[in-house]
């Protein structure tokens, strides 16, 4: 019984997120994208194929992030506005249930949208002579959906504790502490007092999204080696799990209809 509302919480999340509105001009937003690294390869004196990918794969990451972010808070602020998730709850549904099946709709339409994303831009490279993707470029940009994820589920946790602006704000300032994270760790210097030294490492060991950013790796002559690329999925994983964890446990201890 668990299965199948398991099953029907998803699809419904999945076929509602694939008729938003905002799922083709983020396809139209993908072409643009690509159109704009070309052009920009073209004006570079440096390597134009590193140029590409930079552009190429940081667009992707803004654009794919931006909306993990915005229907991660956007499923569960609507389903309390139109009142679906009290019709749902009265129903054989529970509430972890509930968050289990939004999430996987949530992830299973990111992978959707990967998947086309990444098709536009094999089309684009094969129109511009550059040929197929190499496996170390498939890697680079499995990793960036699998960052997308875990916006989707940091999302999705904020979501059943505020509501939906301030969710979609903290999530995004979360984001941005997680991509700065190492960086500010490693400028830290001999006068830094070992208090906020031990502050900022210990966030940069929990909390690093640029684990998923390997766009430097992918045309480099040595790709990252393979216990390396298990560590890092094992970490994004690590992450979707705990925050979707600690969604289900808010979820579940507190008036559902309220932010």
């Amino acid at each position: 019984m668990m299965l199948k509302a398991l099953w029907l919480v998803t699809t419904e999340t999945f076929l509602l997120l694939r008729r938003d509105r905002i799922f083709l001009p983020v396809l139209l937003c993908t072409l643009v994208i690509a159109a704009f690294a070309n052009i920009a390869s073209d004006w570079s004196i440096a390597d134009f194929t590193k140029v590409l990918f930079d552009i190429g794969f940081f667009g992707f990451q803004l654009t794919g992030a931006l909306v993990a972010m915005l229907w991660g808070t956007k499923l569960i602020a609507d389903a309390r506005r139109d009142g679906t998730l009290e019709v749902q709850l009265a129903q054989p549904v529970g509430r972890v249930t509930w968050i289990l099946g939004r999430f996987l709709g949530l992830a299973l339409c990111l992978l959707l949208l990967g998947g086309l994303v990444l098709a536009i831009w094999q089309v684009f490279m094969l129109l511009n002579d550059f040929g197929r993707m190499s496996s170390a470029q498939l890697v680079g940009f499995a990793f960036v959906v699998l960052g997308w994820l875990v916006l989707g589920a940091l999302a999705t946790a904020a979501a059943t504790l505020l509501k939906q602006s301030l969710a979609f704000f903290c999530t995004l300032a979360l984001w941005l502490a997680g991509m700065a994270s190492t960086l500010v760790a490693s400028t830290l210097g001999a006068s830094t007092p070992e208090i906020t030294r031990k502050l900022v490492t210990g966030l940069a060991r929990m909390w690093d999204l640029q684990q998923f950013n390997l766009v430097d790796h992918t045309l480099a002559a040595g790709w990252v080696a393979l216990p390396e690329l298990a560590y890092r999925a094992a970490y994004g994983g690590l992450l979707v799990l705990a925050l979707i964890t600690f969604a289900c446990i808010i979820f579940a201890c507190r008036d559902a209809t309220e932010a």
